[in-house]
């Protein structure tokens, strides 16, 4: 009589029994633990996500202050070593103590070749008339000398003050370009005021070349500078800057009372919702503005692209969890039994 061996044993039969079950459990087992790691994971992603969007919004608000900041610190330089350039020509012309025109000529031609960035510089009469100017001839071939200026606003301040004026942005007389101008007293040497020097940036080429510079390897920053009545002095649109646009009723550029400049949120000229950076340029008291801005849609791209390569590494991750788990599993039902 053959007899089996589970009938010898009984316990064998109990251990085949018991594997069986689990082996009709364990993808049970691995449903139940996947469950248990996919919930940490996905609230563990969306935390990441939420804070990195965050990070990249304060990132771009800090980009933009330190811009702004830096535009504005350069963009006085700049107008202050102009500024230094017709003060140094009114030095000059005292120094010879002449306003005979042929020598004014070759001292404001001297002057004006070592700042290309000039549209125009002069020496001009008590009487508000210019005397010497360069260059001589404005593009349709009429002479620059002897233009009246008594109406300026800059003449007006010269005589008034004693002291070296800048003006607001506005259009040139004779250069016919947007610029600012910025005019210094002459004295003779018994101190009376005999004349005035004058120079006018160029607005289409000095201030957003430095501007340009400044941005180059920025793409998603824009940068928009004002005077103080609010016309605009740089712009990504160039048209801006051609026909001195006024964007003094937009709030976004609004003075800031900050000398250090604030973060900002609104809307551009365009009705693009924006985060902002404004700085004030405080040089010669000039009280400018500088505003460096990226729209939210950039940030809230940029937000999104971050957050899909976290999503990806946490579904990575969770899906190599789970293939362990099920090896583990796996390799826990193939164990040889025990012969105790």
């Amino acid at each position: 009589m053959n007899l089996s061996k589970g009938f010898i044993d009984p316990s064998m039969d109990r251990r085949k029994a018991g594997r069986t079950r689990g082996a009709g459990q364990w993808p049970l087992l691995v449903l139940f633990l996947g469950c248990m790691m996919v919930l940490p994971a996905v609230l563990l992603g969306r935390s990441l996500a939420e804070q990195w969007e965050s990070r990249l919004a304060a990132k771009a608000d800090e980009e933009a202050l330190s811009t702004a900041r830096l535009i504005a610190r350069n963009v006085g330089l700049q107008v202050d070593e102009y500024a230094r350039a017709v003060e140094m020509l009114a030095r000059q012309v005292e120094a010879w103590g002449t306003l005979e025109p042929a020598v004014l000529q070759k001292i404001v031609t001297t002057e004006k070749a070592a700042f290309p960035g000039l549209a125009l510089m002069y020496v001009g009469s008590a009487d508000g008339f210019s005397i010497a100017v360069d260059p001589p001839f404005d593009k349709f071939g009429t002479p620059n000398a002897g233009t009246n200026y008594r109406d300026r606003d800059y003449y007006q301040e010269v005589v008034r003050t004693g002291k070296t004026f800048i003006s607001p942005a506005r259009m040139g007389r004779v250069s016919h370009v947007p610029n600012i101008q910025i005019a210094a007293p002459i004295w003779d040497a018994k101190g009376r005021f005999v004349a005035f020097s004058q120079d006018a940036i160029d607005l289409l080429n000095v201030i957003p070349a430095r501007v340009e510079e400044i941005t180059a390897g920025k793409p998603n920053l824009k940068v928009v500078v004002i005077d103080r009545e609010g016309k605009t002095l740089a712009h990504p649109d160039k048209a801006a800057i051609e026909e001195l646009r006024d964007l003094s009723k937009h709030p976004l550029f609004k003075p800031t009372t900050q000398p250090d400049g604030e973060l900002r949120r609104g809307v551009d000229e365009t009705g693009t919702a924006v985060h902002a950076a404004a700085a004030p340029v405080l040089k010669r008291a000039l009280n400018w503005q500088v505003v460096v801005y990226q729209t939210e849609e950039q940030i809230k791209t940029e937000a999104a692209a971050a957050g899909r390569q976290i999503w990806l590494v946490t579904a990575a991750g969770l899906l190599t969890g789970l293939v362990f788990v099920a090896l583990a599993a796996w390799l826990s039902l193939k164990r040889p039994p025990s012969n105790e």
